[in-house]
């Protein structure tokens, strides 16, 4: 044992002995009480010196983003951001200028593209948080504030994104969501 883990079990046996800890009072009679003490020490040592299975559970990389996305045939890569890649294309050539995407000294963006994606695919499918950043290589703090970036942009340029239907499409599309959902326009 060395110094720490020395340290760690005495605080242990500390913690046990200052009645902070409730021991279960349905323990063998024949055993040894000071066992008791030094194996519930050995536990909470053992629980404090090992590395945090969160690490493991949670590890993530953008290696399926920088590699694999965009080499998606166009049918997978509209089920997976639910527009094909012109569309996506045209939209980051949109934004990219907005002031919400530029850098600030000493903070560089993740690129344009990367938000949207990021973005397209949170409202899209029903992943988590934390999916999303396994997938992407991020933060989970990162995730609402890609979201808000790219939202604010399209905001900005809805005229121009945003089209509602038109003309007989128009009652096509009111048709469909009444087939669909059952919905009176």
């Amino acid at each position: 044992m060395d110094s720490f883990q020395f340290q760690s079990f005495n605080k242990a046996l500390d913690l046990i002995e200052s009645d902070n800890i409730e021991i279960n009072p349905y323990y063998d009679d024949d055993l040894d009480p000071c066992y008791d003490d030094e194996l519930i020490a050995s536990i909470i040592c053992y629980r404090l010196n090992r590395p945090s299975l969160a690490i493991n559970i949670h590890s993530k990389s953008d290696h399926w983003y920088s590699t694999i996305l965009f080499n998606y045939n166009s049918t997978r890569f509209r089920r997976t951001l639910r527009m094909n890649k012109s569309s996506f294309w045209m939209i980051v050539n949109k934004i990219k200028d907005h002031e919400i995407f530029k850098d600030i000294p000493n903070k560089k963006q993740n690129p344009v593209e990367k938000q949207l994606a990021i973005t397209l695919y949170r409202l899209g499918c029903k992943a988590t948080i934390w999916d999303i950043c396994s997938k992407f290589g991020i933060a989970k703090g990162t995730v609402p504030l890609f979201t808000s970036r790219v939202v604010e942009a399209i905001k900005f340029l809805k005229k121009d994104v945003i089209i509602w239907p038109r003309g007989d499409y128009r009652q096509k599309v009111h048709e469909g969501f009444k087939d669909l959902h059952g919905f009176q326009m």
